[in-house]
């Protein structure tokens, strides 16, 4: 797979895939927010649904393997940061 070279892309689309980004990552916080709380299987579902549209659209915009983590590394981060539970200290 060929892998983009950032630096061609302009101001305008660099915001335009970030904003595609931040859509599903909200989506998918969404779901995890949502009372009452999802479970285990459906949040599994919805994050390789999302996680699967976002490396489509990586694809269809030859962002490159780098972008297509993105997804995969912040809900990795805000789910260590959210989501677990942190021992007392």
């Amino acid at each position: 797979m060929r892998t983009a070279n950032h630096n061609h892309l302009s101001g305008k689309e660099l915001k335009k895939h970030k904003k595609a980004l931040n859509k599903r990552l909200k989506e998918f916080f969404g779901l995890l927010d949502s009372k009452p709380q999802p479970s285990a299987e459906v949040v599994r579902a919805e994050f390789i649904r999302h996680e699967a549209e976002w490396r489509v659209y990586c694809v269809d915009h030859r962002l490159g393997a780098h972008i297509a983590e993105l997804f995969n590394a912040n809900v990795s981060l805000e789910w260590e940061r959210k989501y677990t539970k942190k021992p007392n200290q």
